[in-house]
């Protein structure tokens, strides 16, 4: 049998503000992609638990926020992780 995978695909928006510029660098690193829009899905580049734990460590490290694992795997996106991001000082 034959089976027929139709993928939409999602428009470029770009990423807006500090926070989400820095999580879609992140992901053009981790993913190796060259254009991160701030709808891209962590999971649909390629992300897993261990990219999801050095994506947190290296925004606490760059930017002083707490990412937790938890809110990576939520956000999902580019722009719900950085709406996820709490800052610790």
């Amino acid at each position: 049998a034959v089976v027929f995978v139709f993928l939409q695909a999602v428009p470029y928006v770009a990423p807006t503000g500090e926070l989400e510029c820095w999580v879609a660098d992140r992901f053009a690193e981790l993913f190796g992609v060259s254009r991160v829009s701030a709808h891209d899905d962590f999971f649909t580049l390629g992300g897993d638990s261990i990219s999801a734990t050095r994506l947190a460590a290296r925004a606490g490290h760059d930017l002083g926020v707490e990412l937790t694992q938890r809110a990576v795997f939520g956000g999902a996106t580019v722009s719900g992780i950085a709406a996820g991001m709490k800052t610790t000082g």
